[in-house]
Protein backbone atom coordinates (compact mmCIF):
# COMPACT_ATOMS: atom_id res chain seq x y z
CA UNK A 1 0.00 0.00 0.00
CA UNK A 2 1.11 3.23 -0.75
CA UNK A 3 2.22 5.28 1.96
CA UNK A 4 2.41 8.76 -0.14
CA UNK A 5 1.82 11.98 1.74
CA UNK A 6 -0.87 14.60 0.35
CA UNK A 7 0.54 18.07 0.85
CA UNK A 8 -0.38 20.78 3.47
CA UNK A 9 -0.75 24.09 1.21
CA UNK A 10 -1.04 27.69 3.12
CA UNK A 11 -3.10 30.20 1.39
CA UNK A 12 -3.66 33.66 2.35
CA UNK A 13 -3.53 37.14 1.31
CA UNK A 14 0.32 38.73 1.62
CA UNK A 15 1.42 40.19 4.81
CA UNK A 16 -0.86 38.12 6.68
CA UNK A 17 0.95 36.05 8.62
CA UNK A 18 1.13 33.17 6.21
CA UNK A 19 5.36 33.14 6.72
CA UNK A 20 5.04 33.04 10.36
CA UNK A 21 2.64 29.83 10.01
CA UNK A 22 4.63 28.41 7.75
CA UNK A 23 8.11 28.78 9.19
CA UNK A 24 6.43 27.31 12.55
CA UNK A 25 5.20 24.51 10.60
CA UNK A 26 9.00 23.29 8.83
CA UNK A 27 10.35 23.86 12.30
CA UNK A 28 7.63 21.35 13.83
CA UNK A 29 8.19 18.50 11.53
CA UNK A 30 6.04 20.03 8.09
CA UNK A 31 8.97 19.69 5.36
CA UNK A 32 7.88 23.12 3.58
CA UNK A 33 11.07 22.82 1.05
CA UNK A 34 14.05 22.73 0.96
CA UNK A 35 15.26 25.93 -0.84
CA UNK A 36 13.22 28.58 0.20
CA UNK A 37 13.39 32.73 0.16
CA UNK A 38 13.10 35.03 2.99
CA UNK A 39 9.28 34.73 3.18
CA UNK A 40 9.49 30.53 3.72
CA UNK A 41 8.24 30.35 0.44
CA UNK A 42 9.57 27.16 -1.48
CA UNK A 43 11.36 28.62 -4.61
CA UNK A 44 9.69 25.28 -6.30
CA UNK A 45 6.31 25.71 -6.13
CA UNK A 46 6.92 29.46 -6.06
CA UNK A 47 8.34 30.16 -9.78
CA UNK A 48 5.42 27.47 -10.58
CA UNK A 49 2.96 29.62 -9.21
CA UNK A 50 4.18 32.39 -10.72
CA UNK A 51 4.79 31.05 -14.03
CA UNK A 52 0.88 30.35 -14.34
CA UNK A 53 0.11 33.33 -13.23
CA UNK A 54 1.98 35.25 -16.08
CA UNK A 55 0.02 32.67 -18.67
CA UNK A 56 -2.82 34.00 -17.60
CA UNK A 57 -1.47 37.75 -17.76
CA UNK A 58 -2.22 37.82 -13.57
CA UNK A 59 0.34 39.20 -11.18
CA UNK A 60 0.19 39.19 -7.21
CA UNK A 61 -1.34 42.39 -6.96
CA UNK A 62 -3.90 41.93 -9.83
CA UNK A 63 -4.81 38.53 -9.46
CA UNK A 64 -8.27 39.15 -11.12
CA UNK A 65 -7.26 37.25 -14.69
CA UNK A 66 -6.73 34.39 -12.85
CA UNK A 67 -10.77 33.55 -11.88
CA UNK A 68 -11.37 32.71 -15.32
CA UNK A 69 -9.20 29.97 -16.15
CA UNK A 70 -10.91 27.08 -18.17
CA UNK A 71 -10.78 23.65 -18.08
CA UNK A 72 -7.99 23.84 -21.52
CA UNK A 73 -5.97 26.33 -19.04
CA UNK A 74 -6.15 23.83 -16.63
CA UNK A 75 -4.84 21.01 -18.55
CA UNK A 76 -2.09 22.72 -19.82
CA UNK A 77 -1.46 23.60 -16.72
CA UNK A 78 -1.14 20.09 -14.95
CA UNK A 79 0.78 19.28 -17.61
CA UNK A 80 3.50 21.47 -16.67
CA UNK A 81 3.47 20.67 -13.42
CA UNK A 82 3.32 17.05 -13.84
CA UNK A 83 6.61 17.32 -15.41
CA UNK A 84 8.47 19.20 -13.14
CA UNK A 85 6.93 17.31 -9.90
CA UNK A 86 9.21 14.36 -11.25
CA UNK A 87 11.58 16.74 -13.68
CA UNK A 88 15.37 17.80 -12.54
CA UNK A 89 13.52 21.02 -11.05
CA UNK A 90 12.50 18.88 -8.36
CA UNK A 91 15.55 19.37 -6.68
CA UNK A 92 14.80 22.65 -5.55
CA UNK A 93 12.50 21.46 -3.37
CA UNK A 94 13.56 18.08 -2.11
CA UNK A 95 17.19 18.80 -1.75
CA UNK A 96 20.27 16.72 -3.15
CA UNK A 97 19.92 14.06 -0.70
CA UNK A 98 16.30 12.92 -1.08
CA UNK A 99 16.39 13.64 -4.81
CA UNK A 100 17.33 10.36 -5.85
CA UNK A 101 14.97 8.52 -3.34
CA UNK A 102 12.17 10.07 -4.73
CA UNK A 103 11.46 9.96 -8.32
CA UNK A 104 8.53 12.71 -7.94
CA UNK A 105 7.72 15.16 -5.33
CA UNK A 106 4.52 12.93 -5.69
CA UNK A 107 5.99 10.10 -4.23
CA UNK A 108 6.60 11.65 -0.75
CA UNK A 109 6.16 9.73 2.15
CA UNK A 110 6.71 12.08 4.96
CA UNK A 111 4.43 15.30 5.95
CA UNK A 112 5.15 18.12 3.30
CA UNK A 113 3.87 21.04 2.11
CA UNK A 114 4.51 24.49 0.79
CA UNK A 115 3.22 28.46 1.44
CA UNK A 116 2.63 31.09 -1.09
CA UNK A 117 0.04 33.19 -1.39
CA UNK A 118 -0.65 33.12 -4.91
CA UNK A 119 -2.07 29.68 -3.96
CA UNK A 120 -5.06 31.33 -3.00
CA UNK A 121 -5.86 31.34 -6.88
CA UNK A 122 -3.82 27.98 -8.64
CA UNK A 123 -5.58 26.14 -5.60
CA UNK A 124 -8.13 25.86 -8.63
CA UNK A 125 -4.84 23.53 -9.86
CA UNK A 126 -3.34 21.94 -6.81
CA UNK A 127 -6.55 20.41 -6.05
CA UNK A 128 -6.69 18.24 -9.16
CA UNK A 129 -3.12 16.94 -9.25
CA UNK A 130 -3.43 16.68 -5.05
CA UNK A 131 -6.86 15.41 -4.58
CA UNK A 132 -6.70 15.23 -0.65
CA UNK A 133 -4.40 18.26 0.03
CA UNK A 134 -5.49 19.91 3.30
CA UNK A 135 -5.52 23.29 3.13
CA UNK A 136 -4.47 26.45 5.74
CA UNK A 137 -5.80 29.80 5.48
CA UNK A 138 -4.59 32.39 7.12
CA UNK A 139 -6.07 35.78 7.63
CA UNK A 140 -5.38 38.94 9.09
CA UNK A 141 -7.87 42.76 8.99
CA UNK A 142 -7.25 44.55 6.19
CA UNK A 143 -6.09 47.58 7.75
CA UNK A 144 -2.63 46.07 9.21
CA UNK A 145 -2.18 44.52 5.43
CA UNK A 146 -2.73 47.21 3.53
CA UNK A 147 -0.23 49.71 5.78
CA UNK A 148 2.43 46.56 5.41
CA UNK A 149 2.26 46.72 1.96
CA UNK A 150 2.35 50.07 1.25
CA UNK A 151 5.03 50.50 4.34
CA UNK A 152 6.88 47.73 2.17
CA UNK A 153 6.54 49.28 -1.35
CA UNK A 154 7.70 52.62 0.29
CA UNK A 155 11.27 50.58 1.92
CA UNK A 156 11.92 49.30 -1.69
CA UNK A 157 11.53 52.67 -3.40
CA UNK A 158 13.54 54.64 -1.17
CA UNK A 159 16.40 51.68 -0.99
CA UNK A 160 16.27 51.20 -4.88
CA UNK A 161 18.92 51.94 -6.71
CA UNK A 162 19.13 52.74 -10.81
CA UNK A 163 22.68 52.11 -11.95
CA UNK A 164 24.51 51.43 -15.21
CA UNK A 165 22.72 47.79 -15.47
CA UNK A 166 19.63 49.64 -15.77
CA UNK A 167 20.22 52.48 -17.75
CA UNK A 168 21.31 49.63 -20.29
CA UNK A 169 17.70 48.26 -19.68
CA UNK A 170 16.25 51.56 -20.49
CA UNK A 171 18.28 52.29 -23.00
CA UNK A 172 17.61 49.02 -24.37
CA UNK A 173 13.91 49.51 -23.49
CA UNK A 174 14.26 45.98 -21.79
CA UNK A 175 13.50 44.07 -18.45
CA UNK A 176 12.55 45.84 -15.37
CA UNK A 177 14.47 49.17 -13.84
CA UNK A 178 12.02 51.29 -11.95
CA UNK A 179 12.09 49.86 -7.99
CA UNK A 180 8.98 48.29 -7.30
CA UNK A 181 6.40 45.36 -6.13
CA UNK A 182 3.18 46.74 -7.19
CA UNK A 183 2.23 50.14 -7.74
CA UNK A 184 -1.15 49.33 -6.97
CA UNK A 185 -0.98 49.38 -3.19
CA UNK A 186 0.98 52.08 -2.54
CA UNK A 187 -3.11 53.23 -2.44
CA UNK A 188 -4.17 51.62 1.05
CA UNK A 189 -7.64 51.38 -0.21
CA UNK A 190 -6.69 49.49 -3.28
CA UNK A 191 -4.42 47.30 -0.35
CA UNK A 192 -7.56 46.88 1.21
CA UNK A 193 -9.50 45.77 -2.49
CA UNK A 194 -6.78 43.21 -2.95
CA UNK A 195 -7.07 41.55 0.54
CA UNK A 196 -11.17 41.74 -0.49
CA UNK A 197 -9.83 39.57 -3.92
CA UNK A 198 -7.98 36.66 -2.27
CA UNK A 199 -10.03 36.72 0.92
CA UNK A 200 -13.17 36.12 -0.75
CA UNK A 201 -11.57 33.57 -2.92
CA UNK A 202 -10.11 31.38 0.01
CA UNK A 203 -13.64 31.58 1.81
CA UNK A 204 -15.12 30.42 -1.16
CA UNK A 205 -13.41 27.23 -1.23
CA UNK A 206 -14.96 25.94 1.69
CA UNK A 207 -18.01 24.30 -0.39
CA UNK A 208 -15.15 22.36 -1.88
CA UNK A 209 -12.53 21.12 1.12
CA UNK A 210 -15.00 21.21 3.68
CA UNK A 211 -13.07 19.71 6.63
CA UNK A 212 -10.12 19.71 4.83
CA UNK A 213 -9.72 23.34 4.92
CA UNK A 214 -8.59 25.44 8.24
CA UNK A 215 -9.38 29.10 8.65
CA UNK A 216 -6.37 30.55 11.14
CA UNK A 217 -7.20 34.28 12.22
CA UNK A 218 -4.02 36.08 12.64
CA UNK A 219 -4.93 37.98 15.61
CA UNK A 220 -5.92 34.80 17.44
CA UNK A 221 -2.75 33.31 16.80
CA UNK A 222 -1.01 35.69 18.53
CA UNK A 223 -2.97 36.09 21.22
CA UNK A 224 -3.17 32.06 21.92
CA UNK A 225 0.12 30.94 19.99
CA UNK A 226 0.18 27.24 21.66
CA UNK A 227 -3.21 26.87 21.54
CA UNK A 228 -3.63 27.88 17.79
CA UNK A 229 -0.69 26.01 16.66
CA UNK A 230 -1.81 22.97 18.48
CA UNK A 231 -4.93 23.64 16.40
CA UNK A 232 -2.73 23.81 13.24
CA UNK A 233 -0.49 20.71 13.91
CA UNK A 234 -3.74 18.47 14.84
CA UNK A 235 -5.59 19.39 11.63
CA UNK A 236 -2.16 18.44 9.48
CA UNK A 237 -2.14 15.80 11.16
CA UNK A 238 0.57 15.67 13.14
CA UNK A 239 1.30 14.15 16.82
CA UNK A 240 3.38 17.05 18.92
CA UNK A 241 2.48 16.98 22.33
CA UNK A 242 5.90 18.94 23.30
CA UNK A 243 8.01 21.46 21.86
CA UNK A 244 5.32 23.65 21.22
CA UNK A 245 5.84 26.84 23.42
CA UNK A 246 9.53 26.39 22.52
CA UNK A 247 8.48 27.28 18.27
CA UNK A 248 6.15 29.81 18.99
CA UNK A 249 8.01 31.48 21.35
CA UNK A 250 9.25 34.40 19.03
CA UNK A 251 5.45 35.32 18.46
CA UNK A 252 5.58 39.41 19.09
CA UNK A 253 1.72 39.73 20.58
CA UNK A 254 1.24 43.36 20.17
CA UNK A 255 1.49 43.52 16.53
CA UNK A 256 -1.77 42.60 16.99
CA UNK A 257 -4.60 45.14 15.64
CA UNK A 258 -1.46 47.15 15.24
CA UNK A 259 -3.69 50.19 13.57
CA UNK A 260 -5.51 50.93 16.71
CA UNK A 261 -2.80 53.30 17.63
CA UNK A 262 -2.67 55.30 14.28
CA UNK A 263 -5.45 58.03 13.90
CA UNK A 264 -5.06 57.59 10.03
CA UNK A 265 -5.39 54.15 9.40
CA UNK A 266 -8.63 54.19 12.21
CA UNK A 267 -9.86 56.71 10.04
CA UNK A 268 -9.47 54.58 6.95
CA UNK A 269 -10.92 51.62 9.32
CA UNK A 270 -14.09 53.64 9.73
CA UNK A 271 -14.69 54.11 6.26
CA UNK A 272 -14.26 49.98 5.19
CA UNK A 273 -15.12 48.28 8.29
CA UNK A 274 -18.81 47.25 6.58
CA UNK A 275 -17.14 46.30 3.52
CA UNK A 276 -18.88 42.46 3.16
CA UNK A 277 -15.33 40.26 3.06
CA UNK A 278 -14.66 42.78 6.67
CA UNK A 279 -17.94 41.87 8.13
CA UNK A 280 -17.72 38.62 6.92
CA UNK A 281 -14.90 37.39 9.07
CA UNK A 282 -15.85 40.13 11.90
CA UNK A 283 -13.11 42.54 11.87
CA UNK A 284 -16.21 45.20 11.99
CA UNK A 285 -16.67 44.93 15.37
CA UNK A 286 -12.88 45.54 16.56
CA UNK A 287 -13.63 48.34 17.85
Amino acid sequence: MSKTKNPLIIIGMHRSGTSLIAGFLHKAGIFMGYKQDDNNESIFFQRLNEFLFRQANAFWDNPHNFLFIDQHFKDYAKGLIELHLKGLRRVEYIGLRKFLKYKSIKDIDFPWGWKDPRNTFTIDIWKEIFSEAKIVHVFRNPVDVAESLRKREYRLRMDGRIGLKERIKEFLLRGKVYPCWSVRVQDIFEGINLWCQYTEKALSLDKEFGERILHVKYETFLEKPEESFREILKFAGLDMSKGISDIVKEVKKDRRYAFLNNRELLSVYERIKDLESVKRLGYHMII
